[in-house]
């Protein structure tokens, strides 16, 4: 009985180790491969664009200097904001209260200092 169950097993083996590859796989591994080709077209198209845009333009469009700008200048603030905002808050500013919506507009927006 042992002697049969090894032959079992050693035939099913065998099978398994033979077979071609599921065609799915290879179509996964295909659509892998476009993929990171495409990324690397897609990461030269845009280094070649960074390598032609102006030194001062992309440091205008850096985070830093946005944020400072932001920060410092309230006509660029008003600018960049979107209006009207909701303000949604505690009616007495103490949870459990009731709910309060407010609206910011442009008229009533006070710059801060961030």
């Amino acid at each position: 009985m042992k002697a049969i169950n090894y032959l079992l097993f050693v035939f099913l083996l065998s099978i398994a180790c033979t077979s071609e590859p599921e065609p799915m796989v290879v179509n996964k591994s295909n659509q892998v491969d476009s993929l990171q080709t495409e990324v690397k077209r897609l990461k030269a198209l845009l280094d070649n664009q960074s390598k032609s845009r102006n030194p001062r333009m992309a440091q205008d469009l850096s985070f830093n200097s946005f944020l400072y700008r932001f920060m410092t200048d309230s006509l660029y603030q008003v600018k960049h904001v979107e209006f009207p905002i909701p303000y949604i808050h505690w009616k007495d500013y103490y949870p459990g209260s009731t709910i309060d919506t407010s609206i910011f507009t442009s008229d009533n927006w006070k710059h801060q200092w961030l």
